[in-house]
C-alpha cells in the first residue's frame, strides 16, 4: 500500500510540477521530490522496488517533458545506482545522513542534467541566478527530506493501523 501511495504521489508531483513550469519563471528551482521518495523507497522498501521506482520515473519525466527520450531515465538510474553503492557503508536511517544522501543524489542529477545539456544542447545557455536556484533547490531538497521521510512512515503506520482495527 505504501509502495502504491509513493507512485501516486510522484506521479501527481509530476504533473503538477509540469503545469507549473510553463507558468513561473523559476524552471531550475525544483524541489526534488523524486529523489526522496527514491531515497526512502531504498532505505524501507529494499532495492529492487527502489530500481523500478526510478526507471518508471525516469520513463514517465522522458515522457510528460520536452528533451530526448532517455534523458531521465538515464539520470534516476544513474542516480539510484549512485545511491545503491554510495550508501552501503551508511546509515540512512538517521536524518543527518537522510539530509547528506538527499543533497548529494539531487547535486548529482543538477551536475549531469547540466553536463548531459551542455553535451547535446547548443541552445542550452545557463547564467549564475540559474545556478543560484539549482544551489538553492539542492540545498532546500536536502533539508526537507527528513519531514517527507517522517510524513511516508506516518502515513504507512496510519494505513497499518487502520487495517488491524478492521
Amino acid at each position: 500500500m505504501l509502495y502504491l501511495f509513493l507512485w501516486v504521489t510522484a506521479v501527481f508531483f509530476l504533473l503538477i510540477k509540469g503545469s507549473l513550469v510553463g507558468h513561473i519563471l523559476l524552471r531550475y528551482f525544483d524541489i526534488d521530490l523524486i529523489i526522496i521518495i527514491m531515497i526512502y523507497v531504498f532505505v524501507f522498501l529494499g532495492e529492487k522496488r527502489t530500481g523500478i521506482f526510478a526507471f518508471g520515473m525516469g520513463i514517465l519525466m522522458d515522457l510528460f517533458s520536452g528533451v530526448m527520450f532517455g534523458f531521465y531515465t538515464f539520470i534516476y538510474l544513474f542516480i539510484f545506482l549512485a545511491i545503491l553503492f554510495g550508501s552501503r557503508p551508511l546509515d540512512l536511517t538517521s536524518t543527518g545522513t537522510q539530509i547528506i544522501t538527499v543533497f548529494l543524489a539531487v547535486l548529482l542529477k543538477g551536475i549531469l542534467m547540466i553536463t548531459l545539456l551542455k553535451l547535446f544542447s547548443l541552445r542550452a545557455v545557463l547564467l549564475l541566478p540559474d545556478y543560484f536556484l539549482i544551489v538553492f533547490s539542492i540545498l532546500f531538497s536536502g533539508i526537507i527530506a527528513p519531514f517527507l521521510f517522517y510524513s511516508f512512515s506516518w502515513f504507512n503506520r496510519f494505513v497499518i493501523e487502520s487495517k488491524s482495527e478492521m
